[in-house]
């Protein structure tokens, strides 16, 4: 499989199991906010810190996805500029240097 579309397949089941997991977990926050036997103050201190984790771990998996696939794939225009740009600022910096010596 080729890896950009390998990539591509990993990261879209990444993000349906996210969307899956909030809608379980928010499903569940709802059912027991609304029946009253459950004490609402339990509900959220159980779902609270658990729906910060999964949310977290899922960003962290997909933004770690996203930058490694741009790690291997360089942008030569921005790699010219950035290095255009430091020469022109080499480049004035020398010619400061110089009058300042004139």
């Amino acid at each position: 499989m080729e890896k950009t579309k390998l990539t591509f397949v990993v990261t879209t089941m990444v993000t349906l199991t996210l969307c899956m997991v909030i809608l379980a977990m928010v499903i569940t926050l709802m059912v027991g906010l609304f029946d009253p036997i459950v004490d609402n103050t339990e509900i959220f201190k159980l779902i609270g810190p658990a729906f910060q984790t999964v949310i977290g771990g899922f960003i962290g998996l997909l933004a770690g996805i996203k930058l490694k696939n741009e790690d291997e794939t360089p942008n030569k225009t921005d790699t010219t500029q950035m290095l255009s740009w430091q020469i022109l600022s080499l480049e004035k910096k020398i010619e400061e240097q110089n009058k300042t010596k004139d």
